[in-house]
């Protein structure tokens, strides 16, 4: 109020300096009195509006629009199922009982672990046959476990090696029909390999071999019945023995041995240069020793002839002789087979000189033409020295400390004899080989071993 009234006193002083007296007072006061209203209001109502338009606004939140959901597109997927070969059945594992550490007292050991290559062969498949064998670093996925007449034993890298001569086809071992259930057998095991084992079938007769494949091959389905039809006329026919196809000579020999031994010497040094890591042998004997014949010199030869009476004569009368004793040892065969057959037997397959031994023609021969050689013989040691170099060539950092696996199957006749000696080379030879060796007698036997 006291405001109010200093405003009007100000502006009455105003108007009395600079208007005149004559103008009409109360219309000046009114009009004072409305400008200061005007201005009292101003500064009022003024500081509000000013108040308002330096305040900050509210902030706020304002969700974002709603973005449109994209269904993904469904691809749908189409998978072809393929049956597969069945594996053989692994051999379940034992329970092992474990002693608690804390009760065991442990040594300190400086143990220097050696480098290990594991190999492997896998398959290098073509159209015609699938699975040829090469040689690669593996975990040792392909392996096959095989129960081969009673002998077990497993491998990445398996061979069947089998006695081709017809020793292996005599009466007191059962004949044709025995020889029928080895192939068989044979042909069962390489049936339960798993896909990823290589594999290969050796034939020997003496330093004659025939592979099943030229290298080793992956058990494959074709493969295995291919098997089954390449085994089956071996030895099935009597006129037509052994070996059919000599196939394979070695190809890095350690000679002078490598070029001297036979039989199953031969076929151990074949399968241990196609780096089979097991190798599974059945046979009738196992010789001791080999021998080399070193050819003589032509005078020297012919002194020896006449040393020993030899003439072209007498050379003449040998010849007629046995060509004589073999006319009579085959008819009394042939005779032999018909009495067989009357009785539903298969023909006897024998060698004709243990024909002329039984009738004792033999005996009535005169003695043979002296031989143009020498013979230089190499013993059991010196045969075992030899396996251990190829070893040791051919699985320089191989598995079994370098060696494979070497198992014998000793097939002989029911009441046959074999020398103590001979059984304990054998079991040198396989021990040695991280293998082991089982001899088994006649028909019988087999035949209780595989159900046949």
């Amino acid at each position: 109020m006291i405001q109010a009234n200093q405003g009007f006193k100000f502006i009455r002083t105003l108007l009395h300096n600079f208007f005149p007296k004559q103008i009409n007072r109360p219309l000046f006061l009114i009009l004072g009195f409305s400008i200061g209203v005007h201005l009292i209001g101003g500064v009022i109502f003024g500081g509000l509006t000013i108040h308002k338009w330096i305040k900050a606004p509210e902030q706020g939140f304002k969700a974002p629009p709603l973005q449109h959901k994209i269904t993904p597109k469904t691809v749908e997927y189409k998978l072809k199922v393929q049956k597969r070969q069945k594996s053989s059945n692994r051999p379940r594992p034992q329970h092992i009982a474990v002693t608690p550490l804390s009760s065991i007292n442990i040594p300190s050991l400086n143990i220097q672990l050696p480098e290990v290559e594991n190999r492997v062969a896998l398959g290098n498949l073509d159209f015609d046959e699938i699975g040829t064998g090469l040689s690669f670093n593996t975990l040792g996925f392909g392996a096959s476990a095989v129960n081969f007449f009673g002998i077990e034993s497993q491998g990445e890298r398996i061979i069947f090696i089998v006695d081709a001569r017809k020793n292996l086809l005599k009466d007191d071992k059962g004949g044709l029909h025995a020889y029928r259930i080895i192939k068989e057998e044979i042909t069962k095991r390489v049936g339960q390999l798993s896909s990823e084992t290589l594999f290969n079938i050796l034939l020997y007769e003496n330093r004659k071999i025939e592979l099943f494949r030229p290298q080793m091959v992956s058990a494959t389905r074709q493969n295995k019945q291919k098997v089954a039809e390449w085994i089956q006329p071996i030895n099935e026919d009597p006129k037509r023995l052994g070996v059919r196809n000599a196939n394979y000579k070695l190809k890095d020999p350690i000679d002078p041995i490598s070029s001297v031994i036979t039989n199953g010497w031969h076929a151990v040094n074949v399968g241990m240069e196609m780096q089979a890591d097991t190798l599974f042998i059945i046979t009738d004997r196992w010789n001791s020793s080999a021998t080399k014949n070193i050819r003589i010199p032509q005078k020297e030869y012919e002194r020896r002839l006449q040393k020993a009476g030899w003439t072209k004569e007498r050379e003449i009368e040998r010849k007629r002789a046995y060509a004589e004793a073999e006319k009579k040892a085959k008819l009394w065969l042939s005779e032999e087979s018909k009495r067989r057959q009357s009785r539903g037997l298969p023909p006897r397959i024998v060698e004709i000189k243990t024909i002329l031994h039984e009738l004792g023609l033999d005996n009535a021969l005169p003695p043979d033409k002296p031989k143009p050689y020498d013979r230089t013989h190499y013993s059991f040691k010196k045969l075992m020295q030899h396996i251990k170099a190829v070893a040791e060539k051919q699985y320089p950092h191989g598995k079994r400390n370098g060696k494979p696996s070497v198992n014998i199957i000793l097939f002989l006749g029911k009441d046959e004899k074999i020398p103590k000696a001979d059984l304990e080379k054998i079991e040198t030879l396989t021990k040695d080989n991280n293998g082991s060796y089982r001899v088994l007698r006649g028909l019988k036997a087999i035949k209780n071993l595989t159900g046949y």
